[in-house]
């Protein structure tokens, strides 16, 4: 997945509460030690339900004049009708997501997208009509 940084809101973001996103995983699991797990469909990223990651390098925008964006970053949709849209065509679980207080991340508000440098799963899951939940094991 790529980031296309948007005319409108050009410039990285601190975030100064904890933002809700949605990210589409695939080949959700929970593990012998009641863990859940879930891949990225476009990387084969695995994510831990409760576990917040960090990304270990800066979101570095690569510039292009026509077309500036970031490749390596943790993306995610802000509207879950967005996720909702593309989940129907590739078919992975629309799962919910936070960025954390003091996290930076870059919005695409045309696109409903984001990118930032920590996220962390909450463990929700959503289930064709309502969100279903998973303990998570801390």
């Amino acid at each position: 997945m790529c980031f296309h940084i948007s005319d409108k809101h050009p410039e990285a973001i601190v975030a100064k509460k904890d933002m809700r996103v949605y990210k589409l995983l695939e080949n959700l699991k929970i593990t012998r030690r009641d863990n859940l797990i879930g891949y990225s469909p476009y990387r084969n990223y695995l994510w831990w339900g409760g576990k917040l990651i960090t990304m270990k390098e800066p979101l570095v925008v690569q510039s292009n004049p026509y077309y500036p964006k970031i490749e390596a970053g943790l993306h995610a949709y802000t509207d879950i009708h967005k996720a909702k849209r593309e989940r129907e065509w590739n078919g992975e679980a629309i799962c919910e997501f936070f960025i954390p207080k003091g996290a930076t991340y870059y919005i695409n508000k045309e696109k409903q997208e984001v990118v930032a440098d920590k996220m962390i799963w909450s463990g929700r899951v959503w289930k064709s009509d309502r969100w279903g939940e998973f303990k998570i094991k801390k």
